[in-house]
């Protein structure tokens, strides 16, 4: 996977945009919101991934097997993504991930 696609939009546009959703959800909710999965054509190919248009315009995170948590309790939003960690071995064949690490810096 190219980690170039993370330079198309600044990391604040998609934190503006998770702050407009909890604005609107009530209090004591919780969202979660669950990436594309990665398809098998056949045997260890895949389809192409294209990411879940709507966990892409709230976390501009474009790898598989993520999810996005949005809590609301007395008035405040909290978000967490769940991600894959990195694995050298694995990118070797299916590209860099960014990791847990590296997440906070970049999407956040």
């Amino acid at each position: 996977m190219d980690l170039a696609y993370m330079a198309a939009l600044p990391p604040m546009e998609f934190v503006e945009r998770r702050q407009r959703l909890l604005a609107f959800m009530p209090d004591n909710s919780a969202l979660l919101l669950f990436s594309a999965e990665e398809k098998i054509r056949n045997r260890d190919c895949e389809y192409p991934f294209r990411q879940d248009s709507y966990f892409w315009y709230l976390t501009g995170f474009n790898e598989p097997n993520a999810a996005l948590l949005l809590v609301k309790q007395a008035g405040e939003g909290h978000t967490s993504l769940f991600l894959r960690p990195r694995d050298p071995e694995q990118e070797t064949w299916t590209g860099k991930r960014l990791g847990v690490a590296a997440a906070p810096k970049r999407l956040f």
